[in-house]
């Protein structure tokens, strides 16, 4: 199937595997569940800069992990309308 990837690494770990040596700090980590067969919708950890005004006193470094859904919202969808599988499908 398309869209499928594969995330095995645990969230402690996404910090040194992305090449920093402090740990970094994470967001709606209950979310992520480690699999070899993500499927678009479900959460997978993403590392992306501190906003201002996020920094906390325990982190030292100015990244952040934060667990995201994973996936692709067609351009045809409207912000309120749900994606059509079918016509995703048939395009």
């Amino acid at each position: 199937m398309c869209g499928r990837a594969r995330c095995t690494i645990r969230v402690e770990d996404v910090g040194r595997a992305t090449g920093y040596r402090a740990p970094l700090h994470s967001v709606d980590s209950d979310r992520y569940r480690p699999s070899y067969n993500v499927a678009p919708g479900r959460y997978m950890p993403v590392v992306r800069q501190m906003q201002a005004g996020e920094a906390t006193e325990q982190c030292s470094t100015e990244a952040v992990v934060h667990c995201m859904k994973w996936g692709l919202i067609p351009s045809f969808t409207k912000k309120n309308e749900k994606p059509d599988h079918f016509r995703m499908r048939s395009v």
